[in-house]
């Protein structure tokens, strides 16, 4: 039974008056019941190969290089390290199944935030158009070679903001006896946060990369010197999770790595 030890951060909400702040807690994770969750990392231009993403509908082109800097720095070495050690790598993407989905509460909340067609937003190429909405080009939930799934590895199409609302993901996870979740993703305020507040309900342990997540940052917040994305992470290590840094779970799983046969042959 392979055994990790982390230095990880929480943020403790007393005493009154005075909280504490951000605090070091010591996380032990059994490898063995570990998987690593990856939340709509979808986008192109991740690789020099590839053609530019089409952006966020509340994105700019400056908005750009941090997306890669979290992506580059954070999740692929995240990703890679996870597979050398064998552990489950399960992604839960956007998707635009055909179930109406503009006259759905998120779809009319979005269409209206974002000045958008949910249902454009979501198509996606070589999907069953039976099921799924389809097309060919300028395609939002495109996924880069270096970010997306490999051979071996896990995808479940979500079409909420939780990859667990009306999906396989919590079957999948308890197929695979796991119990920690390591999760990273593009945007920390609304699909990755809310697929780990149901993960944390349905009693997952969690464990945030930090440094592998960034929030849409609010023009307001910005101008008074504030970052929403610290904002939601402390949110989350105050009330659902534990964190660490991309570097602590890459050096970590490499420790593991080479001391021992994979973990997935003892699954």
């Amino acid at each position: 039974m392979a055994k990790l030890n982390f230095e990880g951060r929480f943020y403790k909400l007393s005493p009154p008056g005075k909280f504490g702040g951000l605090q070091p807690v010591d996380v032990e994770v059994d490898l063995d019941r570990a998987a690593l969750l990856v939340v709509d990392v979808y986008g192109l231009g991740f690789t020099a190969e590839e053609g530019a993403a089409r952006l966020h509908p509340s994105a700019e082109d400056e908005d750009r290089l941090s997306w890669e800097r979290v992506a580059g720095e954070a999740i692929v070495p995240a990703l890679a390290a996870a597979r050398r050690a064998g552990i489950p790598v399960v992604y839960a993407h956007n998707s635009g199944p055909r179930i109406e989905l503009n006259r759905s509460q998120l779809g009319r909340t979005l269409n209206r935030t974002l000045s958008c067609d949910l249902e454009e937003l979501f198509r996606e190429r070589g999907v069953d158009g039976r099921e799924y909405l389809t097309g060919s080009d300028d395609l939002f939930l495109e996924t880069s070679v270096a970010l997306g799934p490999k051979e071996g590895d896990y995808f479940i199409r979500k079409h909420q903001y939780s990859g667990f609302k009306d999906t396989r993901l919590d079957t999948l996870l308890r197929n695979l006896g796991v119990s920690t979740l390591f999760c990273v993703g593009f945007d920390a305020s609304t699909c990755l946060k809310m697929t780990m507040v149901d993960a944390f309900e349905l009693n997952y342990e969690l464990i945030l990369l930090r440094d592998a997540t960034r929030a849409f940052e609010i023009p307001e917040d910005v101008a008074r010197g504030y970052s929403f994305t610290e904002r939601i992470i402390w949110w989350m290590e105050a009330h659902i999770c534990t964190t660490i840094t991309s570097s602590q779970f890459v050096s970590a799983l490499d420790e593991i790595s080479w001391r021992q046969p994979q973990l997935s042959e003892t699954r």
